[in-house]
């Protein structure tokens, strides 16, 4: 997929937020460094003032590489915050919360300075806690369509006051309409809820059926990693992206045996297990969440319930259990809470 050459977009004026943001350049992989990037600014200068970017679409993707064909490495929610750190063609250079690092295309970004960074950390906001939905151009079922909604995007509150059990929404990129009341709560509020195992192994079991989508991190698809972050975050609890890195945190939790018998008497539900497999015995490659009776769940093909014990049909046994995590607790050394970090609110 290409674009022309030079597309110029109009400014974007965000009433909410009292600050102009430029939308994202809609260039192809081969544009060129100098290029326009709105009106006569040049996204080398675009980049270098605004250090800040928002997601504006329900999900983007964010590719290894600065081309259409790289491949996924991780998604970004959309009203989630990143840093910018660079630019290529008409690809910007962006970590996330995780944080990741990779190349966001050339739509579906505002970028921001600091000061309109701090601008929109600062507005009032809600999080979409359905599971799918949309912004409608009026507030009715039956409306024209203005945009998708995934559970976990953050969006700006709206002027004027909820109509027939809808709120007035504005996306980070202009765009306004109305959500279903029941859908959204108020991201502040969110924020200040305590998390607890119970509630995020619930968020994870109504992933049952979702596919296998590597690099996938929203419940239109998700890859093993993606699917316990995801569970996480939409509790309040930011975890690093991949299997790997979240097994660098939390609480370390022992498994074992006993009488050449598997043990997983300290195992409680919510905690993580990291599986490794291939030529290094010891090399996290899999991660998924216990929920209790000697069964996890977590995304293989699609996310499933499988068993830990040799003998059951669901057994998994591709690959070996090496370490359990639990994320919750005081002695949970490097798990972030959303409402702490400086990607979701001024502190």
């Amino acid at each position: 997929m290409s674009f022309p050459k030079t597309i110029v977009y109009p400014l974007v004026t965000l009433s909410v937020l009292a600050a102009t943001f430029l939308p994202a350049l809609g260039t192809g992989k081969t544009a060129k460094a100098k290029e326009t990037f709105s009106g006569n600014t040049t996204i080398e200068k675009a980049v270098s003032e605004k250090r800040w970017a928002v997601c504006g679409l329900s999900d983007n993707f964010m590719r290894e590489e600065p081309e259409y064909e790289a491949e996924l490495g991780n998604q970004m929610l959309m009203g989630t915050l990143g840093k910018v750190l660079g630019f290529q063609g008409s690809w910007i250079h962006v970590e996330s919360p995780d944080p990741y690092r990779a190349w966001v295309g050339p739509r579906g970004l505002v970028l921001m300075t600091d000061s309109e960074k701090d601008a929109y950390l600062r507005a009032d906001k809600y999080i979409f806690t359905g599971w799918y939905g949309r912004i409608s151009e009026a507030p009715s079922a039956n409306s024209a369509a203005v945009g998708d909604l995934v559970a976990g995007d953050i969006i700006l509150k709206g002027s004027g006051r909820a109509r027939k059990g809808f709120l007035p929404v504005v996306t980070p990129d202009g765009r306004s309409g109305y959500v279903p009341r029941a859908e959204l709560s108020d991201f502040s509020e969110w924020c200040k809820k305590e998390p607890s195992a119970d509630k995020i192994v619930s968020t994870a079991m109504r992933m049952m059926g979702v596919p296998y989508l590597w690099g996938g991190n929203t419940v239109k698809g998700v890859d093993c990693s993606g699917m316990t972050r995801l569970a996480y975050f939409l509790n309040g609890v930011l975890l690093p992206r991949n299997a790997s890195q979240q097994a660098l945190v939390g609480l370390d939790i022992p498994v074992g045996k006993i009488n050449d018998e598997a043990d997983f008497s300290a195992l409680k539900p919510g905690d993580l297990l990291f599986f490794a497999g291939g030529a290094n015995p010891q090399k996290v490659t899999h991660v998924g969440m216990y929920i209790g009776g000697g069964r996890f769940i977590h995304s293989s093909g699609m996310v499933r319930i499988s068993s830990l014990d040799p003998e059951a049909g669901d057994y998994y046994g591709s690959k070996s259990l090496v370490k359990a995590r639990r994320m919750l607790g005081e002695e949970a050394e490097g798990v972030v809470m959303v409402r702490d970090s400086e990607y979701y609110n001024n502190n």
